[in-house]
């Protein structure tokens, strides 16, 4: 979805004669809110589960 809205903004201004400060601004705020969008919702998910740690079937001990 973000590749799309990032090709109709480049026609867009293109269609507009933009200059290429213009350009990089929009684009800029678009890259803001792409970015920003995905760390609200990625704050969001619910976590992984936990690795459990293996248990070793004979103890390791190491007496020095």
């Amino acid at each position: 979805m973000p590749i799309v809205v990032v090709v109709g903004l480049v026609l867009l201004l293109n269609d507009l004669n933009a200059d290429i400060g213009i350009a990089v601004a929009a684009l800029g705020a678009v890259a803001v809110a792409s970015g920003a969008a995905l760390g609200y919702f990625a704050d969001r998910l619910p976590e992984f589960p936990r690795a459990r740690r293996a248990h070793r079937l004979v103890p390791h001990r190491v007496d020095r």
